[in-house]
């Protein structure tokens, strides 16, 4: 799979919104969303490699795939965690289980952690982690056996139907009167937007559906604006984000990540400027870092100090991870499966 510059862009763009939600700004009271845009990147980047890795050789390495997927995630998540447990003390003396919060992280059980249990707290945006690690390990599974049930023309529309029922379960649960909480975090209710990837990714196989993908683009490609007028009007806990926003947000970003496919195009050129790819390729340590710095900013500073101190503090810390931990790791990755490791 080549590489693209614009889908770096593209995560700088996100964790960029996400920041500014945490730090209070009343820029984005629906900077949330940006996670959203994360999921939908995820489920197209792994499905994209692992229908690359089918294609090859007819099956998929299902142990080779974890592993990759360990040496891409756990070296920096848990250098951040020790790091947490060492400085967290201090920092919030009055908290007693910091050793349990980290290790509900580590295990990647932070999304119903934070859905009914309220822990981990410093830690709670590893939710977003977890939801990915699940789908990691149950999806190489699922779409192989879907791959052997459905013909290449047909598994773009089960995936576009899987999609829809996703969305459709966090409605039924959301109707049954379960707290907005509960929904927002947990797994079961969070797939829409990795399987709208995904079938993003399964389209981009067969040449009837990337003509009509094609044809459907100009119209598309509107999507992103009032997903931008959704992030900067929406507040936490609306309902209205749970049903509808995120599914406007899930399309306007499979309309981005296909537009950009096209590295002439303006669209790809905006998102691949030097700067703003260079922060995607460190936006995994910089999501991982910036949201206990920014919780301990919030307690004393405002949102603009809060943003002027953290933003440059928790680049320098994502920056350290991604040119040890992170590229250690990718070495290690490529040395196993070079064509595989990115």
């Amino acid at each position: 799979m080549n590489y693209n510059p614009a889908l770096d862009g593209l995560r700088a763009v996100a964790v960029l919104v996400v920041m500014l939600f945490h730090a209070r700004a009343p820029l984005a009271p629906a900077g949330y969303l940006g996670v959203d845009v994360f999921f939908v990147l995820s489920g197209f980047l792994i499905t994209s490699l692992l229908l690359a890795e089918m294609d090859a050789s007819g099956r998929i390495d299902l142990a080779g795939f974890w592993r990759r997927r360990l040496l891409r995630l756990a070296p920096a998540l848990l250098a951040m965690l020790a790091a947490y447990v060492l400085i967290a003390p201090y920092l919030w003396p009055e908290v007693a289980d910091h050793g349990t919060q980290a290790a509900l992280a580590a295990v990647y059980l932070s999304d119903y952690g934070v859905a009914f249990w309220g822990t981990p707290h410093f830690l709670s945006h590893t939710w977003s982690l977890a939801v990915e690690m699940h789908f990691y390990l149950l999806w190489p599974v699922l779409l192989w056996a879907a791959c052997r049930r459905w013909t290449r023309a047909s598994l773009p529309a089960v995936l576009a139907f899987a999609w829809v029922l996703a969305t459709l379960v966090r409605w039924v649960w959301l109707v049954r009167g379960q707290d907005w909480i509960e929904v927002y975090y947990r797994t079961d209710t969070r797939l829409s937007g990795l399987l709208l990837g995904a079938c993003l990714a399964a389209a981009l196989r067969d040449p009837r559906w990337r003509l009509a993908l094609r044809r459907w683009l100009p119209w598309a490609l509107w999507l992103p604006l009032p997903a931008l007028l959704l992030i900067a009007h929406f507040h936490w806990g609306d309902l209205w984000v749970l049903t509808w926003g995120m599914g406007l947000v899930e399309l306007a970003t499979a309309a981005v990540i296909f537009g950009a496919r096209d590295r002439s195009s303006q669209l790809a050129k905006m998102l691949s400027r030097p700067l703003l790819a260079w922060v995607g390729r460190i936006s995994y340590g910089l999501y991982l870092w910036h949201y206990p710095v920014f919780c301990w900013l919030r307690e004393t500073r405002r949102w603009e100090d809060v943003l002027l101190v953290g933003i440059p503090l928790s680049v320098a810390l994502a920056a350290g991870s991604f040119h040890t931990l992170e590229a250690w790791a990718t070495r290690r990755r490529a040395a196993r499966a070079p064509a595989l490791a990115r």
